[in-house]
């Protein structure tokens, strides 16, 4: 074995270290800080936030500045979280931790509301103008304004090069999906990064538009699919509810391929996916939604609450249900549970509708990941380098991972993914909670008048 092979073992395995054990808990800790410092506004204020969120979703603002709608900008921050990683990463949890982990994925899910929200006010509050006159901002911009200003350019860079390897493995699901419905993957991915191309040359307004349309037709489409599939098992559904909320607090016995699961198992499982699956505190919703079209940082902050409840609450419990009903979660091992969603179609929808659904919808997903996340990445090469031009370069790199990662095995580069988020999350919620106290006067001065 040799110096470069034992150096990636060793990241590998300090990652996998940090985000099985002391990641969740960081973040969980965060979330429930932030929720307290912010008077639980999710809680507190929640008929106000659904009538401005779910209840204005196709009404545009004209008040204030910004360069998109407020939903426009929602839904192109929910293209980058709502992905495979929902499809995938709820069977992954309960293959490993047990339907128990899905009762903690929605309770941290609640507290990551206000982790995103205190993303989202200060990405509005300290977003600036770049040298085209549009908005940009995010994390790198509101951390230069803490008391460890140098975390800005940690952060930056970190996702700068942790989205190129990310950007690559989203293309390779993409090029074997494609071949699950029978194409062929060069010219299928030749058709599709020239679309990616077309799209990401627009600019953000192109990529709001798309995502505008495409987030909402997939996700519902998606939706539907998984409530179809838990519906036709209807009988299973009290025994899917029982085996969510006893086995949160007692753990699930060995059944079938399941191997079994102890409570700590299944607290870190829900813990980890609850946070994962809608990014809170990976500093990604900020820089979509600095563009957004808003009075006051708060009123574009309550889209926190929407978009995790579409992301975790909504698409990871439908993928769940349609897992735990049809009892494909005791069939698979958990080094094949990805392949749950997939086999729990195929044994309901019929194989070649059900398996065929799932492939087009991990395409649209990831589609709408990639245009997204090439956005986030050029926006740090533009803030590290201080040009449009560094942008630019950026941009044409990431275009190159999409066809790099179609065709060349990057196993390695991939194993260090973990490592390199790392560097992403913890500068970033540093920072949140480092402006904890601003981010509570950003929501002060839009809830404090607002009647109970």
């Amino acid at each position: 074995m040799n110096a470069f092979t034992l150096i990636v073992n060793y990241l590998v395995g300090f990652a996998d270290f940090v985000w099985a054990y002391i990641l969740p808990i960081f973040l969980t800790l965060a979330g429930l800080y932030l929720t307290y410092k912010l008077d639980f506004y999710q809680f507190r204020y929640i008929k106000y936030i659904v009538r401005n969120t779910f209840g204005a979703m196709f009404q545009s603002s004209d008040e204030g500045d910004g360069d998109i709608s407020n939903f426009k900008a929602a839904v192109s921050a929910m293209a980058s979280s709502i992905g495979a990683a929902n499809i995938v990463g709820v069977p992954v949890a309960i293959a490993i931790g047990g339907p128990g982990a899905v009762f903690w994925m929605w309770i941290i899910a609640l507290f990551g509301m206000a982790i995103k929200f205190c993303e989202i006010v200060l990405g509005i509050k300290y977003r600036q103008r770049n040298e085209n006159g549009e908005f940009v901002g995010g994390p790198m911009y509101y951390l230069a304004h803490t008391k460890w200003p140098w975390l800005a350019s940690i952060f930056a860079f970190s996702l700068l090069i942790f989205l190129a390897p990310s950007i690559s493995t989203q293309a390779q699901t993409v090029a074997q999906n494609a071949e699950i419905l029978g194409f062929d993957r060069v010219w299928f991915m030749i058709i599709f990064t020239t679309v990616v191309t077309i799209i990401i040359f627009g600019g953000l307004q192109s990529i709001a538009n798309v995502t505008e349309v495409l987030v909402p037709l997939m996700g519902a489409t998606f939706i539907l699919s998984a409530i179809l599939v838990s519906a036709l098992n209807y009988q299973a559904i009290p025994e899917a509810l029982s085996l969510i909320f006893t086995g949160a607090f007692t753990g699930t016995s060995a059944m079938g391929g399941f191997a079994g699961s102890g409570i700590a198992l299944v607290l870190r499982q829900g813990m980890a996916r609850g946070l994962y699956s809608n990014e809170s505190g990976m500093g990604t919703t900020p820089i979509a939604h600095a563009a957004a079209t808003v009075d006051t940082p708060a009123q574009q902050g309550i889209w926190a609450v929407f978009e995790v409840t579409i992301d975790t609450l909504v698409v990871c419990t439908v993928t769940a249900f349609a897992v735990l009903t049809t009892g494909v979660w005791t069939e698979i091992s958990a080094s094949q549970a990805a392949q749950m969603p997939a086999r729990a179609f195929e044994v309901t929808l019929g194989s070649t509708f059900g398996s065929g659904l799932v492939a087009v919808s991990l395409i649209l997903f990831v589609f709408s990941t990639l245009i997204v996340g090439l956005y986030f990445g050029e926006k740090q090469a533009e803030y590290l380098f201080g040009s449009t031009k560094a942008a630019l370069v950026a941009r044409i790199g990431y275009l190159a991972c999409v066809l790099i990662g179609a065709f060349v095995n990057l196993e390695t580069i991939f194993s260090l993914m973990d490592f390199m988020l790392t560097f992403v999350v913890v500068p970033n919620v540093i920072g949140l909670l480092l402006l904890a106290n601003e981010s509570k006067e950003l929501k002060d001065d839009l809830f404090n008048n607002l009647p109970l």
